[in-house]
Parts: structure tokens; C-alpha cells; sequence
């Protein structure tokens, strides 16, 4: 289990450890940003700034060939403003990512960390801070994972890099963008697929553990033909802000998960909706368990 044990901040305890942290005269911070016009896109970052701490920052520009509305592209430009204003130009770099297309595969991924390792050293840091408040999922995920195995690599003859991602947090805010339009294909984010394609796993169970949110069914359909899984383990939130958000996700997706995806109500898992490292901790007990039974 990789995140055990883990530090997790939010809220009030977020603000002190920064505070503390980042005053540390010995530390230097790369900030990873998405350039967008997410409100949330400098909130982190404008605290971390606040509290003393040194800063680069990495910008990622997405481009996906279309052309944004004028409102998103006045909003994203007052973003990026806003972050000279706060850091200096001098300290930002921008680095541009192509989004791929329906029908391109996992290019978006490829292209993500491709970027990344073209970037620059990660060594002259003693932080990498990647903050995920304004990236697309799969952006977001790609960074993550590209870095955290950069850093593991470099920690065998070099010096250790701490990896932290953080998030300005809008569950309301995050539901309404989740119903934006959808590939038609389905692909794996790199670093994730693991040995899904292998021919050596083929005798092996394959057990899906889809993380249930709002307006999913789509999604949840084609994964599920692209996987072909022997066995669903669905994970709904749990606990979560609102009491009875894990309930009303599975009355919307009932007829999809017990009908159609013939899933045993026993199957279902319920994680922390505030602290993903535990989720993560119990997603695992779980796969823990069932590769034991096999």
C-alpha cells in the first residue's frame, strides 16, 4: 500500500501547516497550474504566497482545436494576470499541452507527460506542488502519476522531492462540469493500465471497482464493455456532506448497476468523500481481500 502512512490537510488545519511549512527558509517550490478560468485555479497558490513560501510555477496550456467562448477566454486571461501579479512573469513557464481528440486514444495522457519530462529539472526543488483545482480529470491524473514517478527515480541517486496535491474543492461546482460531453472511445490514463491488456492476466478475475458519482451512466456503460469485468464492486460516497448522496446515487443508477451490470448489493463499497487516501486505503483492503479468495 503506497500511501500509508499519508498527510492529509484541509480547511483551517491546511492553512497552519502551510503557514509553517512554507516559511521554512531551506524550501523552494515548483507549483504545477492549469491555465484556465476556474475561479479556483490561484487559491491555493495565493495562500502558499501569502504564508513566504518561494515559487516557480508551471502553467499548463491545454489545447484541444476548438475555439473557446469569449467569456472563458477573458476569464482565463484574467486568471493568468492575476497569477503574474501574484508570482512575477518571470517565475511562470508556460508549457503547452495538445489535448487529444475523440477517436485519438490516450494522446491527452501521452501528450500530458511528455510535456512534463520536457520541462526542466525537478531537482533544484525541494517541493512539487500540483494543484488540480483547474485541470481536466485526465490531465490532472497524468501530471500526478508523471511526477510522482520522475521524483520516485531521481530519489535513488538524488535528492528526495516531496510530492503535495492539493485542491480548492467545489463538490457543487465539479457535478456541473461532469456533464460536459464525452468521448466515444474509452482509454487508460498513463500510468494506471497497469497489465489490463496482458495476455498473462487473462486467467486472472478481473474485478472493477467504478467510483460512482451523479449523471454517470454513460460513462459507467462504456467502461464496463471496454473492461468486460468478471465482477462489480461499485463505490459510492460515504460519508459525504450531504447524508443521503450515497443513496441517490444508486437509486439513479439502479436499473443500470442491479439489472443491467447485475451487481450484488453486497458489492458495494462506501468511501470517505473528504479523504481520499482513506477511500483509497479502503478500495484496497477490498482488493486485498478478494485476491486472497482467489
Amino acid at each position: 500500500m503506497r500511501w500509508d502512512p499519508y498527510i492529509f490537510r484541509q480547511g483551517e488545519d491546511f492553512d497552519a501547516f502551510w503557514q509553517k511549512y512554507a516559511n521554512e527558509p531551506s524550501k523552494r517550490f515548483l507549483f504545477v497550474l492549469g491555465r484556465g478560468y476556474d475561479p479556483r485555479a490561484l487559491s491555493v497558490l495565493d495562500k502558499i504566497v501569502e504564508f513566504g513560501g518561494e515559487v516557480d510555477v508551471w502553467l499548463l496550456a491545454f489545447d484541444n482545436g476548438f475555439q473557446d467562448s469569449e467569456l472563458r477566454i477573458q476569464l482565463t486571461l484574467e486568471n493568468v494576470k492575476k497569477l503574474e501579479a501574484l508570482v512575477g512573469a518571470s517565475k511562470i513557464r508556460e508549457i503547452e499541452v495538445s489535448l487529444g481528440r475523440s477517436g485519438k486514444g490516450n494522446a491527452t495522457s501521452r501528450n500530458v507527460r511528455q510535456a512534463l519530462r520536457a520541462a526542466g529539472s525537478l531537482g533544484v526543488y525541494t517541493d512539487v506542488v500540483v494543484d488540480i483545482s483547474a485541470m481536466p480529470r485526465m490531465v490532472a491524473l497524468t501530471a500526478v502519476a508523471s511526477l510522482l514517478h520522475e521524483l520516485d527515480k531521481m530519489s535513488v541517486d538524488g535528492p528526495d522531492v516531496n510530492l503535495h496535491v492539493t485542491t480548492a474543492e467545489s463538490v457543487s461546482a465539479d457535478i456541473g462540469a461532469a456533464r460536459g460531453t464525452l468521448r466515444d472511445d474509452v482509454t487508460n490514463v498513463i500510468g494506471f493500465g497497469g497489465q489490463l491488456d496482458s495476455e498473462s492476466t487473462d486467467q486472472i478475475p478481473r474485478v472493477w471497482f467504478p467510483v460512482l458519482g451523479e449523471q454517470q451512466g454513460i460513462r459507467l456503460s462504456r467502461i464496463r464493455d471496454k473492461l468486460n469485468p468478471d465482477e462489480i464492486c461499485p463505490v459510492i460516497p460515504f460519508p459525504t456532506r450531504e447524508p443521503r448522496r450515497g443513496d441517490e446515487i444508486i437509486r439513479e443508477h439502479r436499473q443500470l448497476l442491479f439489472e443491467e451490470f447485475q451487481v450484488e448489493p453486497g458489492n458495494i463499497l462506501r468511501a470517505s468523500e473528504y479523504n481520499p487516501f482513506e477511500a483509497y486505503k479502503q478500495i484496497f483492503a477490498a482488493m486485498d481481500r478478494l485476491t486472497s479468495d482467489i
